[in-house]
């Protein structure tokens, strides 16, 4: 869907509610500067202190770290969520969320963050193999800015404590 000018004022705040709402919107209903004024952040810290400060908070939220690459500014990380029944058994398929981190430096005391997250589904593909499938990227503007408001506290708390 492409937003123009000629929409009306109703249509027109009609998107800014979705934004807003912090409702997980489709790829479709989403331009590509609107994905990215959801996902990128300046950070005020250094480059070195931030890219820490990122790790810290996913693995506080239970992220396992994948890789990291300092140098390229990537790091990438998952969680598993399992659903679990009244019997508590683990529901098919199983779900997780797999998240990508873009650091880049701005300037010596600004870095920019850009976060991808990407819901991921897991099954059993054989008795020794799981497969994993590539699920909706998340545009939840609560969720996102939730992470890039812990982000800013790690990094303040670094800064406080001279790492």
């Amino acid at each position: 869907m492409r937003i123009s000018m000629a929409m009306g004022p109703f249509s027109g705040m009609l998107i800014v509610t979705a934004l807003l709402s912090g409702c997980a919107a489709p790829n479709a209903n989403l331009s590509p500067m609107q994905r990215r004024a959801l996902t990128t952040r300046l950070i005020q810290g250094d480059r070195e202190d931030t890219f820490r400060a990122i790790m810290t908070v996913l693995q506080d939220q239970g992220y396992s770290i994948r890789n990291t690459d300092m140098d390229a500014g990537l790091i990438s990380a998952y969680v598993a969520r399992r659903s679990t029944g009244s019997l508590g058994i683990t529901a098919e398929p199983r779900t997780g969320f797999e998240m990508s981190c873009i650091v880049g430096a701005v300037s010596d005391h600004t870095t920019e963050v850009r976060l991808n997250i990407r819901k991921s589904y897991e099954g059993e593909h054989s008795l020794f193999e799981r497969m994993r499938d590539a699920g909706p990227e998340v545009y939840d503007a609560e969720v996102l800015e939730n992470f890039f408001n812990q982000i800013v506290v790690e990094v303040k708390r670094r800064q406080a404590i001279g790492r």
